[in-house]
């Protein structure tokens, strides 16, 4: 390039734009230079090939080990935070369906006590009295409900009920509606007086409709069933997602 360059030099001296071809020369040199320093022209034939000028690296950052970990540690956040989302609206789901089966349950409890109440009423029948009493007993099968929910909720938490099928589902689906309904026994026996009341607690359980209560818990497990499979299958595919990505990180 140094003889290009001095002969640059000796062009632009007075004495050598005396002729028409020191400009031509000139031109052509100083687009030689140019070209040379800062890009590239070339001509290529079946014969042979010809190039002036630096071809044009392309540098690419190259990734670093801790670029690798922070990657891998966003990916592998990202994909707990949609583990746990999964995870958490399970029991949400389950109780959200279990409550509106439950209340369903209560509503048609205390309509029937209502109704029970109506069909004894005589002439001397005080219905302020009877007020009160349809009163204490809402009150305390509303209590009773909410201990049958907190049990609910516990036996939701029991891992492996929705793989069950069957006879041993069925089995475990019955002798959950018998637990519940002992449970709600119980807190009456606590809270319903013994005495002096038209209906009695005893009778009151004679008159329990364990058939429809069964059939409403039945609708009550199905559901949380479904919704613990569903979200087992969406962790499935989470997971396969996942290590897939992670497979193709790290093959790059």
């Amino acid at each position: 390039m140094d003889w290009i360059l001095n002969l640059i030099q000796h062009l632009a001296s007075p004495i050598a734009w005396s002729t028409p071809l020191a400009y031509i020369i000139l031109a052509i040199l100083v687009s030689i230079l140019v070209i040379s320093l800062f890009g590239k022209l070339g001509w290529t034939s079946k014969f042979f090939k010809f190039g002036i000028g630096k071809d044009k690296v392309t540098r690419t950052k190259k990734r670093t080990c801790m670029d690798c970990i922070r990657i891998l540690l966003g990916k592998t956040s990202k994909y707990q935070m949609k583990r746990d989302q999964i995870q958490n609206s399970v029991l949400k789901n389950q109780m959200t369906f279990a409550e509106l089966k439950i209340k369903e349950v209560e509503l048609y409890l205390v309509q029937d006590y209502r109704h029970s109440l109506f069909s004894r009423r005589t002439a001397e029948t005080n219905l302020q009295l009877e007020q009160k009493e349809f009163l204490i007993y809402q009150e305390a099968l509303a209590n009773a409900c909410e201990l049958i929910k907190t049990e609910v909720r516990r036996s939701f938490k029991e891992n492996g009920f929705h793989t069950l099928s069957g006879t041993e589902y069925s089995t475990y689906v019955k002798s959950k509606v018998e637990n519940l309904i002992s449970v709600g026994r119980e807190y009456l026996m606590t809270r319903y007086p013994f005495d002096g009341m038209t209906i009695s607690l005893d009778e009151r359980f004679k008159m329990l409709d364990k058939s429809k209560i069964n059939n409403e818990i039945f609708d009550m497990y199905n559901r949380a069933k479904e919704i613990m499979k569903d979200a087992d299958k969406d962790i499935l595919e989470l997971d396969t997602k996942y290590e897939k990505e992670i497979n193709e990180f790290i093959g790059e």
